[in-house]
């Protein structure tokens, strides 16, 4: 039944027709598709973090910290800034797409604390690549 299919599902399909049917080289066909199942595991992820662990989705945020910006503007630096402070706990969906952290890690994990490591680990390793 397509009610039992995650929301996303159309719109991944229009994006796989028109990488299909897009006139591109080889290797851009490759990025494309590279790049959209990045977007997948991290799709996934982050529903099956609330599915797994209900209390972080009805754990109250007092204060968040959401950071936008325009390309080159510092946002990068003043989220790894932020992501040192021991009181704060930073996450970058950039762990998730470039496949660092993954479904089965999600699923492995058996806290929302182990998952927090995880993560933490995850960027120490995805900081020493940039």
């Amino acid at each position: 039944r397509s009610s039992d299919l995650p929301f996303w599902i159309e719109r991944l399909q229009s994006a796989l027709d028109f990488v299909h049917t897009a006139e591109v080289t080889p290797f851009g066909r490759w990025l494309a598709y590279k790049s959209l199942l990045s977007q997948i595991n991290t799709l996934q992820c982050f529903e099956e973090i609330p599915r797994r662990f209900p209390e972080c989705v009805t754990t109250p945020i007092e204060r968040p910290i959401i950071i936008v910006g325009l390309a080159r503007s510092g946002t990068t630096i003043l989220f790894r800034l932020l992501a040192l402070h021991p009181n704060l706990f930073t996450i970058n969906t950039s762990l998730f797409s470039l496949g660092q952290v993954t479904i089965d890690d999600v699923r492995k994990v058996t806290s929302p604390n182990d998952l927090r490591e995880k993560v933490k680990i995850s960027r120490k390793k995805f900081d020493f690549i940039f």
